[in-house]
């Protein structure tokens, strides 16, 4: 169980998620030079960006390291008719899941300096470049 997977349920409340899409989405839109992008969120979370992106239209895969977020994504993903691809896999492994080419690769929020110490923050680096 990660630290995100006991946060899981109080994340959404602590957020004014509208407020923050309508500042955030449309930079990540910007980002984005053609229609129908292929498009990697980055520790998701409960995923409201990724949403966002997949009812533009734009391919999305999303991936966090909790279970429980994607599970939160999942359910709101459904409810709001957006096709994204939700996975439960750790940024320091992503290869895993990170088999072609991006338009869009993004990782909002802190996740990044959760990681442990600079090796790591290289590691995710080099992962999210080598395919972008």
């Amino acid at each position: 169980m990660t630290t995100f997977d006991e946060l899981a349920m109080a994340y959404d409340s602590a957020i004014d998620w509208e407020s923050r899409l309508d500042r955030e989405i449309p930079f990540l839109k910007e980002c984005i030079a053609k229609d129908r992008a292929r498009v990697l969120d980055m520790a998701c979370g409960s995923g409201r960006h990724a949403i966002a992106l997949a009812k533009e239209n734009h391919n999305v895969t999303a991936f966090d390291n909790s279970r429980s977020m994607i599970q939160i994504a999942r359910s709101l993903a459904d409810s709001e008719g957006a096709m994204v691809d939700f996975v439960v896999e750790d940024m320091l492994h992503m290869e895993r899941i990170v088999d072609e080419k991006y338009d869009l690769i993004y990782c909002l929020g802190n996740s990044l300096a959760l990681l442990n110490d600079l090796n790591a923050l290289e590691k995710v680096g080099v992962h999210s470049c080598f395919k972008s």
